[in-house]
């Protein structure tokens, strides 16, 4: 599990990818929410109100809906909460493995050992990996790192389909991540 700090002036770190928080609950209220970073089994989150671990909430992005349950919270910097949380069903019925929420970044990849770096599209995220568009095919199983305006991303092709004749959809399995504007511990 990931251990946060931050300075006052340091509130968005990671992805910045915002989602909507719908308080599952009598209130029904919807709380304004960014997914900062991901983990292998949780999505980090930011917001300006304070929820309760073991709290179930619903993640909405471009369409799709998520049940999630607060894993952890802390407050980070004035007003910010920094949340922890973990998928435990999407909108049609419970989770065989992670669900990708739909994004759009612009990236560079580089294969472990090649000097040469080739632009990407990353189209989808989870916790535990991306669906990445490439202009030439990647064999399964190689090392890559994905370099992000947020971080670097370490981790294994692990299935290559082409899509077109000079695009290929991969699946990435996130094996690190290391944000680039973290604030580090003295």
């Amino acid at each position: 599990m990931f251990t946060f700090t931050e300075s006052e002036n340091e509130t968005q770190v990671g992805f910045d990818i915002p989602v909507e928080l719908h308080v599952l609950d009598k209130t029904n209220r919807i709380v304004a929410a960014r997914i900062r970073r991901v983990s292998p089994s949780l999505f980090e989150l930011s917001c300006s109100e304070k929820l309760q671990k073991g709290q179930k909430l619903a993640l909405s992005h471009e369409g799709k809906r998520l049940e999630v349950e607060v894993s952890s919270a802390e407050q980070g910097a004035t007003n910010i909460y920094i949340l922890s949380v973990k998928v435990v069903a999407e909108q049609l019925g419970e989770v065989r493995s992670e669900l990708r929420l739909p994004i759009d970044l612009r990236a560079v990849l580089r294969v472990a050992g090649a000097t040469a770096e080739m632009a990407v599209r990353i189209v989808d995220m989870s916790p535990s990996g991306m669906g990445i568009e490439v202009p030439l095919a990647l064999s399964r199983g190689a090392k890559v790192c994905v370099n992000l305006d947020q971080g670097l991303a370490f981790g294994e092709i692990r299935f290559c389909r082409q899509k077109g004749p000079t695009l290929f959809s991969v699946g990435f399995l996130l094996e690190e991540y290391i944000c680039q504007n973290e604030p580090h511990e003295d």
